[in-house]
């Protein structure tokens, strides 16, 4: 096995460990393998920042942020819908 190999596979164990325990939260995770991986010399900077172009790696973070406001104003308008003018 090649050296980055070895090193592609440990990180995603410890991505993995990381994940499962929920510690750091999966976003804080997300960004320190994309600091990790170029530290590492496995991939250039510009490689680790081009998977922020791609559309499908900003959804999650996305539908998210639309699910909070949307169960934000489902808790509001009910409160003010009884709030008498």
């Amino acid at each position: 096995m090649s050296p980055d190999l070895i090193i592609v596979l440990a990180l995603l164990a410890a991505t993995i460990v990381m994940f499962a325990l929920n510690r750091p939260r999966m976003d804080v995770v997300a960004l320190i393998m994309m600091t990790v991986l170029p530290l590492t010399g496995v991939i250039s900077v510009p490689e680790s920042l081009a998977g922020l172009s791609d559309p499908n790696s900003t959804h999650p973070a996305r539908t998210a942020a639309t699910d909070g406001s949307l169960r934000d104003l489902a808790s509001y308008l009910p409160r003010k819908a009884s709030t008498p003018s």
